[in-house]
């Protein structure tokens, strides 16, 4: 009976052992995630910068440096007053030959670009006219040639009453306007001028456009707890009684051990 108490102490005394050493280590560590969404907002003002541009056409008379001699302008009526006969050089008013000429002429200062409409009304039906417009060098010419060099150039023939023509102006300057006709022509001519010219005007425009943004930032908080039932306060007291325990078990085992042996004997 003895020995069979022997074996239960030693028994009780490691098992208390056994439990010591497991309520002596400290608890497992435990961890938790916490995941948090932040909104915020971003507000952006971009300036836009549109230019516009505008032409408007517009009209105005036309202002003629020299007209005819007996040009009206209440009714903007004049005559054909010089006239070219053949031979003797071919210039103006000239005598010994027969009249091969009849014209006058406007002087027009005109602008490039610009369109010149004139309106041409003849008094003398199916009678030709011809409309030249020249520059100073060949209305030069034009007046020192035989019978008026150049008629084939002209921008009108028409033998009707009533006559419109368009004249785009190629470059700056001063022009001569000539009404030439090589057949007498005595009745009245009327002749009115516009000057058509676009202005253009550019505008510059600024409009504000306004972007909003969200932005979402996703903030992830690990929070970690530990926990130890011998020690709850500091890990320097749990190495301790780690250490304690251990040193208890080896002594009981020892001590087991020992009277094992002296029964034996």
């Amino acid at each position: 009976m003895k020995s069979d108490q022997l074996h239960r102490f030693l028994f009780i005394v490691l098992l208390v052992c056994s439990l010591c050493t497991t309520l002596a280590v400290p608890s497992a560590v435990g961890q938790s995630v916490e995941t948090s969404y932040q909104y915020s907002t971003i507000s952006l003002t971009s300036t836009v910068y549109s230019t516009i541009s505008t032409s408007t056409q517009m009209w105005m008379p036309a202002q003629f440096d020299l007209t005819p001699s007996d040009y009206d302008y209440r009714t903007g009526s004049f005559s054909l007053s010089f006239t070219v006969e053949s031979g003797g050089g071919g210039y103006f008013q000239n005598f010994g030959g027969y009249p091969c000429l009849f014209y006058d002429y406007f002087l027009l200062s005109a602008k490039s670009d610009h369109t010149i409409r004139f309106e041409i009304q003849l008094s003398m039906v199916e009678r030709a006219i011809d409309l030249l417009i020249l520059s100073p060098a060949q209305f030069w010419e034009f007046e020192h040639s035989n019978c008026g060099w150049g008629l084939k150039s002209s921008i009108l023939q028409g033998m009707v009453s009533t006559s419109v023509v368009d004249w785009t102006v190629p470059a700056t300057g001063q022009y001569a306007v000539v009404f030439a006709t090589p057949i007498f022509y005595g009745g009245q001519i009327r002749c009115s001028a516009q000057d058509f010219f676009s202005t253009s005007q550019t505008q510059t425009v600024a409009s504000n456009a306004t972007s909003i943004y969200e932005i979402t930032e996703t903030v992830l908080s690990t929070q970690t707890s530990a926990q130890s039932v011998t020690t709850p306060f500091s890990p320097e007291s749990t190495n301790l009684s780690s250490f304690t325990v251990t040193v208890v078990v080896i002594a009981g085992l020892v001590f087991g051990i020992i009277i094992v042996l002296r029964k034996r004997r």
